[in-house]
């Protein structure tokens, strides 16, 4: 009869951290231990696969371009504009706030401006992915498009009140 010295060393599970770095994940014993202290051996574990990483910022580019087509076309058909004028709406909203920064709408209107801010947060999931990052990378594709969208709806109403007076 072979007899196992640990039997439930089968049983046991490495535990991983909800969220680690660059999504390294390591059980509590090697976790503990300094990386150079198996005699000048380095522990490497496998990378955080890409499709991983780009999984939340590929669903949130699809979510918002989706949005902004939708958009586009309510735009155009309730301002009497062309059809060929969908592409230009929809770049200016997936644009977020690059064009009405460089138009100078941001001055009359800096709420827009929080669109930067949704630069900065959009990468925080391909760097490290968890459902914390996930959230944050969620959170600034919806500021970078609320960002577009809102300037849209400005030089749309003003667009409105130049068309009122004019006629």
């Amino acid at each position: 009869m072979n007899h196992d010295p640990d039997p439930t060393a089968i049983q046991r599970k490495p535990q991983t951290a909800p969220c680690s770095p660059a999504g390294i994940t390591a059980s509590p014993a090697a976790a503990s231990l300094p990386s150079r202290s198996n005699n000048g051996v380095d522990i490497t574990l496998p990378p955080t696969p890409l499709i991983r990483r780009l999984s939340v910022l590929g669903v949130g580019f699809l979510v918002g371009s989706v949005f902004a087509l939708l958009a586009a076309g309510m735009m155009t058909s309730r301002h009497r504009m062309k059809i060929a004028d969908w592409p230009f709406v929809w770049l200016w909203l997936m644009g977020g706030p690059i064009i009405p920064t460089a138009c100078g709408i941001t001055n009359l209107f800096p709420v827009i401006n929080l669109g930067w801010l949704g630069l900065l947060l959009i990468p925080a999931h391909p760097v490290r992915p968890c459902k914390a990052t996930g959230c944050m990378t969620l959170f600034g594709l919806a500021l970078w498009f609320f960002a577009g969208f809102l300037a849209l709806m400005v030089v749309a109403s003003v667009g409105l009140i130049v068309a009122a007076f004019a006629g």
